[in-house]
């Protein structure tokens, strides 16, 4: 498949080798502070007060702030405010050179793919199994080497997953939202009246199931049918049938509750 290549192609720059190298720029790096093996930038912000009413600006601050960077923060993406754009590119050269253009260039690579994919269940596996390949190239590429890269590709995978989450969680929430909410017969009767409802049948041998042994039809009703809460009038999935027919055939429910579901049965015979 050629999307797979492509992307085993995109993680294959980032070797040991790049690490190392990285690793010297890092540590050469104008803002290297040794102390704190970080690169740490100064730089200073002025702030003017708006007056509304004047429409004037008046009085100004300068307020100095501080960015850090870690090793992995520095392979993942460094921006420093301090150089110009054609600067960075005269220092480090190619923009892959930093992992987030990797990531980035992935996520692009899927977003072209999913137009191709109609079902939002193929959707999701489409990504979930993107990410397992990224984890296991990049597993690969870290499998023999020392501790500090692979502590590099460990903050890379979770830095690729947040990546992924901000750009595909809606695909996510609409395949739950499905598999939560897929159509279901409603019954009009409560969690005990639709328990004696599917244990008359059973008896009745209309519906094949094992009264107590089947556990089978706890997930049946869960999946495919809602009951009436019996206090605030809503739907709920069916979840704990198989407990309230067992407490029906041990006799262990109100005789009032067997009744009123036989009456209605009566009633759409006549």
């Amino acid at each position: 498949m050629q999307f797979v290549n492509q992307i085993k192609s995109i993680l294959s720059k980032y070797t040991y080798d790049w690490f190392l190298e990285m690793k010297v720029d890092f540590k050469q790096d104008t803002w290297y502070d040794k102390k704190q093996d970080k690169i740490v930038i100064e730089y200073s912000d002025i702030y003017s007060d708006y007056d509304p009413e004047t429409l004037e600006m008046s009085g100004t601050e300068e307020t100095i702030i501080f960015s850090s960077y870690t090793l992995e923060e520095f392979c993942w993406s460094y921006t420093n405010r301090h150089h110009s754009h054609e600067e960075s590119e005269s220092r480090f050269g190619d923009n892959s050179i930093f992992f987030v253009y990797a990531c980035s260039e992935i996520i692009s690579i899927i977003k072209k793919l999913l137009n191709e994919v109609v079902s939002i269940n193929e959707k999701e596996k489409l990504i979930s199994s993107t990410i397992n390949l990224i984890i296991e190239e990049l597993e690969k590429l870290s499998s023999k080497q020392d501790i500090e890269y692979k502590n590099l590709v460990a903050f890379f995978i979770q830095k690729i997953r947040l990546e992924f989450g901000k750009h595909f969680i809606s695909i996510k929430d609409i395949n739950t939202f499905i598999g939560e909410y897929q159509d279901k017969l409603e019954f009009n009767l409560n969690q005990e009246e639709l328990a004696v409802f599917l244990s008359i049948i059973i008896k009745a041998d209309i519906l094949k199931v094992d009264l107590v042994d089947d556990s089978n039809i706890n997930k049946f009703a869960a999946r495919y049918f809602y009951f009436t809460h019996a206090k605030n009038g809503k739907l709920q999935p069916a979840k704990n049938i198989r407990k309230k027919m067992s407490d029906y055939k041990n006799d262990e429910i109100l005789p009032t509750t067997i009744e009123k579901v036989i009456k209605q049965l009566h009633k759409a015979l006549k």
